[in-house]
């Protein structure tokens, strides 16, 4: 793969910006808002690289990506003692 990116970004043939930038792509043409739709892909830029991190918690990532769909939903980040 010829790519600019860390390698914990790489999954087989799949470029996660590609996928994010036709999430992202797809959730406006929906009519979600914009800021709304990047708490969408900043959430599935984290499970798509999670357990790919060396030496990183997998339940780091998801957490992450929790928070953000948390934002998504709520419009705020979930509360430090739920993380």
């Amino acid at each position: 793969m010829d790519n600019n990116f860390d390698d914990h970004y790489a999954i087989k043939d799949i470029e996660p910006i590609d996928v994010r930038e036709e999430t992202i792509d797809r959730l406006l043409k929906a009519g979600v808002d914009p800021i709304k739709a990047s708490n969408v892909v900043d959430a599935l830029k984290y499970i798509l690289r999670a357990g790919l991190k060396e030496n990183e918690d997998v339940n780091k990532d998801l957490s992450k990506a929790h928070n953000y769909m948390h934002r998504y939903f709520y419009g705020e980040w979930r509360p430090k003692n739920e993380q």
